[in-house]
């Protein structure tokens, strides 16, 4: 893995801790039971939190689940608790891949500038 690499998945745990905190405290939780709720450890959990360790993927996905959102991947945005973007999510998580098809097409017609930033990023 280049230096680059690694400071951008280093960068991106770190994402994911901050988002992860301020969901719990959003959603008026705290990790104990939060880790319960998900079959968790509550040591699993606050080592996340406390930035001493990463989680599996299967271990957010369960952790994602008890806060409601319906992909890991909202951790990685700047909002995590944008409630359009979490039901968009579950949307394509539903479709079927004639359905996901059709979607994509609307959307790359109707935002082209966004289509036209994805494949760049595609790119670098």
């Amino acid at each position: 893995m280049a230096l680059t690499d690694a400071s951008e998945d280093t960068e991106l745990w770190e994402r994911r801790r901050r988002n992860l905190n301020a969901l719990i405290h959003y959603r008026g939780m705290k990790p104990s039971p939060l880790a319960r709720k998900a079959g968790l450890g509550v040591n699993t959990v606050n080592s996340f939190l406390s930035g001493a360790a990463k989680p599996k993927f299967e271990t957010l996905e369960k952790i994602c689940k008890v806060l409601g959102l319906n992909n890991v991947s909202m951790l990685d945005a700047e909002n995590p608790m944008s409630a359009i973007r979490n039901d968009l999510y579950g949307m394509v998580q539903r479709m079927g891949e004639e359905q996901a098809k059709e979607a994509l097409e609307f959307l790359q017609a109707k935002y082209p500038d966004l289509n036209a930033a994805l494949r760049e990023t595609e790119t670098d």
